[in-house]
């Protein structure tokens, strides 16, 4: 009797181990997509004497096929977020950095065709306090979509000491589209690269089509493995360049399967979405993980 009861606890916990693992690494492949309604908002100037910012997102799954987000992380411990519904119905757990490698299952199923909200809640004061300068953050969710297995909801912010009050009849507010600047191509696929092969590269050619003089002040990248760099600061309307993107495959882990940074450029203008492009990438790990460079705890 006592052997038929351990053989039924075993064969529960076989079944609930399988039950976790096909809800996680070994997720059914769907072709439905998510898209992201409006990404990349720039916050300007947030106040670190304002406290904490809430960023709202919204994305839908613009498909017939139901989607699990299944994992989550954030770029830095400054920001956390949680996933609601449209109506306030449905509220996730608070989502904090993952430290520790370890998985942070969200599992939840966004339907066909439903929308959610994704807000984000940044903290001015995470660093220390003589922390203000322009940056950017990014939060993380993967899903079992073939066409968007990583959505990435990004957000950049100016951070200072407090609101500068200003004369209203001083500001421009005139909102400039993202069209200002136009790419020959916006994603960049590398394919498999070897962990070998050190850094690779991709020049993105864009032209300003704006009337006015514009300058480009910073062009942050979502990870420390990704740099970009721009040899011309100030254009002019209907001046060509090219923005040279440098993916160094060997400087941490990565995903497994193929995952995409981003390069945005930011100006002196108030420019409603800001450009963005991507690098696609899938490494072949030849040298194996004890050749990374950075070997450390780090922050992207």
């Amino acid at each position: 009797m006592k052997k038929i009861i351990i053989g039924i606890i075993t064969l529960i916990l076989v079944w609930i181990l399988s039950f976790y693992l096909t809800k996680t690494n070994n997720l059914e492949i769907v072709d439905s997509k998510i898209d992201i309604v409006k990404n990349n908002i720039n916050l300007w100037e947030i106040p670190m004497d304002e406290w904490k910012v809430e960023i709202p997102f919204e994305f839908i799954n613009n498909w017939n096929e139901d989607i699990i987000l299944w994992n989550a992380d954030t770029s830095c411990m400054c920001t956390d977020w949680y996933v609601t519904d449209e109506w306030g119905l449905y509220k996730s757990s608070i989502i904090k950095m993952n430290w520790d490698w370890e998985l942070v299952n969200l599992n939840k199923i966004i339907k066909a065709w439903e929308k959610l909200k994704l807000i984000a809640i940044f903290d001015p004061n995470a660093h220390w306090p003589d922390a203000t300068w322009i940056i950017s953050r990014d939060v993380f969710i993967k899903t079992n979509s073939m066409t968007t297995p990583e959505l990435d909801f990004k957000f950049t912010w100016n951070v200072v000491k407090t609101r500068i009050k200003t004369n209203s009849n001083n500001i421009d507010s005139e909102q400039i589209s993202k069209e200002l600047f136009s790419f020959e191509e916006k994603s960049f696929d590398f394919w498999v690269i070897k962990q070998s092969w050190w850094k690779v590269e991709h020049n993105f050619k864009f032209t300003y089509n704006g009337d006015d003089d514009i300058k480009i002040t910073w062009v942050p990248t979502s990870c420390a493995c990704t740099s970009a760099t721009i040899d011309k600061t100030e254009f002019k309307k209907w001046d060509t360049w090219s923005l040279k993107v440098v993916f160094n495959p060997n400087l941490h882990a990565e995903p497994e399967w193929k995952f995409f940074k981003s390069v945005n450029i930011l100006t002196n203008k108030n420019i409603e979405e800001i450009p963005e492009v991507k690098i696609w990438v899938q490494i072949d790990l030849d040298l194996w993980e004890d050749a990374f460079e950075l070997k450390e705890e780090h922050i992207d």
